[in-house]
């Protein structure tokens, strides 16, 4: 999780400090479950997940041009198109699971409406320190700028009129307001919320994850495969959800929490040349030969599974293990 917040309660310009204080409680655990949780971080998955799919899409696209390339090899294409499904579909799957306990995009949704009554103008504006009353803030700099050649126009804490007023009119187009009627004890509406549940359910990532529960994660019988028998997965669908996805964590993160979101660096930048040694052949002549040889020895060990199954099921002591 990340410091603390850089200001005490006491220092912020908030006159409902205990509402103050719950508010940046939850707000910290939301900005850690999006931003700062090194494992499951909800930015951290999804951009994993833009990764996978460019990617997968670049390979992809490869074998297209060039159908003699090495990747049209039905090994590597059963590898790439299986592996990329599974590790795309459970990402997705985790993303909207509502268990308590997970980080999820779907377990923010669900606490940011049961907290909406945090979300008041001052505590949006002043959470860390930001003064309420910027134009004060901003008329008393004016007058010290009449006698001083320069002054230093801070960013943050009580002296940021700059920020203030950002919040401010970021608060305003939230709200659909025109500013002229500001209040400290103005809510952000409930209906961004409905907007946002609105895209998760048009996304196509809960589809996406009932059919993990059917095929990829469980074995679902015929009765709830039938359930899900009118749903058909496809690279696609899987790229769409992920743009859906983003979008509600950017709306979260960038806009409701106001603590900075990704816009315009989704994508990780490649630390190495992802088409580096694609020029050479896999496997040469005397390699297939060696290949070949080791695919028939892995072959013929697994049909050894089977192998004595009734002497050590009505024998049990002749082995201590299968």
């Amino acid at each position: 999780m990340t410091a603390p917040y850089k200001y005490s309660l006491s220092e912020c310009d908030v006159i409902n400090k205990t509402l103050l204080e719950s508010f940046r409680c939850k707000r910290q655990t939301w900005v850690d479950w999006s931003e700062d949780d090194i494992v499951h971080g909800l930015w951290r998955q999804l951009t994993s997940m833009v990764w996978a799919e460019v990617s997968f899409k670049a390979l992809v696209k490869a074998a297209i041009d060039n159908r003699a390339s090495p990747v049209n090899n039905t090994l590597l294409a059963e590898a790439l198109i299986d592996g990329y499904v599974a590790r795309q579909v459970l990402s997705i799957r985790r993303l909207v699971d509502p268990t308590k306990g997970n980080i999820s995009i779907r377990r923010i949704l669900q606490q940011l409406r049961s907290y909406h009554s945090f979300f008041t103008r001052e505590n949006y504006v002043c959470f860390d320190g930001l003064p309420y009353d910027y134009n004060q803030i901003h008329s008393r700099q004016l007058e010290a700028l009449a006698v001083s050649e320069s002054i230093w126009r801070e960013t943050e804490g009580p002296e940021a009129w700059t920020s203030s007023e950002r919040a401010h009119e970021q608060f305003d187009r939230l709200s659909n307001s025109d500013g002229k009627n500001r209040n400290r004890d103005d809510h952000l509406p409930i209906t961004l919320i409905d907007t946002l549940d609105s895209w998760l359910k048009n996304s196509g990532a809960l589809e996406i994850a009932s059919w993990s529960h059917v095929y990829l994660a469980h074995a679902g019988n015929r009765d709830a495969r039938t359930k899900i028998a009118d749903f058909e997965l496809h690279g696609d669908s899987i790229s769409l959800t992920i743009k859906s996805l983003a979008r509600i964590l950017e709306a979260i993160s960038a806009y409701l929490l106001y603590s900075g979101g990704r816009s315009g660096s989704l994508m990780p930048q490649a630390q190495f040349d992802v088409f580096e040694h694609l020029e050479k052949p896999i496997l040469g002549r005397d390699e297939i030969k060696l290949a070949q040889i080791y695919w028939q020895n892995l072959a013929d060990e697994r049909d050894g599974y089977l192998r004595e199954v009734i002497d050590q099921l009505t024998n049990p002591k002749t082995t201590d293990k299968i």
